[in-house]
């Protein structure tokens, strides 16, 4: 009876160290997230060529229409059909959408410029048309998507510690974007371009592959969910605040921050002088005199958001910088001067890029100057957890 006793003491101390270790560990090691389906994403080609030409192994055809694995393929676009191309015969006819599978890494070229762009994917491709609008997207894996994302948003000439911050902005972003989209019923889940992140194809880059090993898994997070981690290339000094540029974002981690090290990177102090030709196009009718301009309404910054415009003793055109900030060719709305010479205006400003979140030029300087990824996601979102998904 007494050696029983013992026993059942033993295995009760075992239970109580095993249940304690298990809420230390719990306390040390962030809880992971939940994130949809974090493994493939769907980017969308914003220009989709006329004449799709895909090179590969082994790449197979949905519907099949008969058609055996092949290592080059060519589908040209008509309404509300496409074609296949095949050597000395007709063109086989396929109504609806196409997927198209592969092994390995298979280069296309995208419709951007006369000859397009190559780019190399492993994945998946989808041809559709949505509302009468030709519409490619690649379902590729999150790590691959994200190389191709460093290689386009900073390049491999950054810092290894910049890459490693823009990495785990870059997944927290895309994976937020992307459960979003499918909660909306989109067919993709992000675009390639600046909308979301610039995406052109995956990247095989060394120092890329090592900041994505590196940070495998990791995302920011805040009140237990993903964070959409917004960036931009140069805050000029400061970070906007996010949450009166996006309204999309918590308050806290995108409170606006002193920036110093993207001091004289990138376009930090911007000057650009628009010719009198491209105003008239963006804001037609003000007349041929010199123009005045007035500020509306800035943000905390001093970014413009309102303002208004008129020829010399003309009426005032009042318009939205936010809005025409591109079609005007500035870096920013932080504008800081403007001045007329001749006919044409001279901007003077800071930043390029909205300002919200991680500054890239500010995380190239401060990795420059010794500071950690995570110390540079610390001060571009105020110190917000960081979170594992998956395995």
């Amino acid at each position: 009876m007494e050696q029983r006793r013992r026993i059942g003491w033993l295995l009760l101390f075992i239970l109580f160290v095993y249940l304690a270790s298990e809420t230390l560990v719990s306390a040390l090691i962030p809880a992971p997230v939940v994130a949809a389906d974090a493994t493939r994403l769907r980017v969308i080609c914003l220009e989709p060529p006329a004449i799709l030409e895909l090179e590969a192994e082994s790449i197979r055809m949905e519907p099949d229409m008969g058609l055996e694995p092949r290592d080059h393929i060519a589908i040209r676009w008509s309404p509300g059909r496409h074609f296949v191309q095949r050597a000395g015969q007709p063109d086989l006819e396929v109504e609806g959408p196409i997927h198209l599978t592969w092994s390995g890494v298979a280069t296309w070229r995208d419709g951007k410029g006369p000859r397009g762009r190559e780019r190399r994917d492993i994945g998946s491709i989808t041809l559709t048309e949505i509302e009468g609008k030709r519409k490619l997207w690649v379902s590729v894996e999150l790590e691959d998507y994200l190389s191709g994302v460093l290689a386009r948003e900073m390049g491999a000439g950054f810092p290894l510690e910049a890459l490693k911050a823009q990495a785990v902005a870059a997944r927290s972003f895309a994976l937020n974007a992307a459960a979003r989209r499918r909660r909306n019923g989109s067919p993709w889940d992000l675009q390639g371009g600046q909308a979301d992140m610039v995406y052109r194809g995956l990247d095989s880059s060394s120092k890329i592959m090592k900041a994505l090993r590196e940070t495998r898994g990791l995302v920011l997070a805040f009140d237990e969910k993903i964070l959409r981690a917004y960036f931009s290339a140069t805050c000029g000094g400061k970070t906007r605040d996010g949450r009166e540029r996006f309204q999309d974002v918590p308050a806290e981690p995108f409170r606006p921050v002193t920036c110093q090290g993207c001091e004289g990177l990138g376009l930090y102090r911007w000057s650009r002088k628009v010719d009198r030709a491209r105003i008239d196009k963006v804001l037609p009718g003000l007349g041929k005199s010199p123009l005045e301009w007035q500020v509306s309404t800035r943000d905390a910054r001093g970014d413009w958001k309102r303002f208004q415009v008129r020829s010399r003793g003309g009426s005032w055109l009042k318009a939205d910088m936010t809005r025409l900030r591109g079609k005007l060719g500035l870096p920013s709305t932080w504008i800081t001067g403007v001045a007329m010479n001749g006919s044409d205006v001279v901007f003077k400003g800071n930043g390029h890029g909205h300002g919200v979140g991680l500054c890239q030029n500010g995380a190239k300087g401060y990795a420059r100057a010794g500071r950690n990824y995570q110390q540079i996601l610390d001060l571009y979102y105020n110190q917000p957890p960081l979170r594992k998904i998956g395995k």
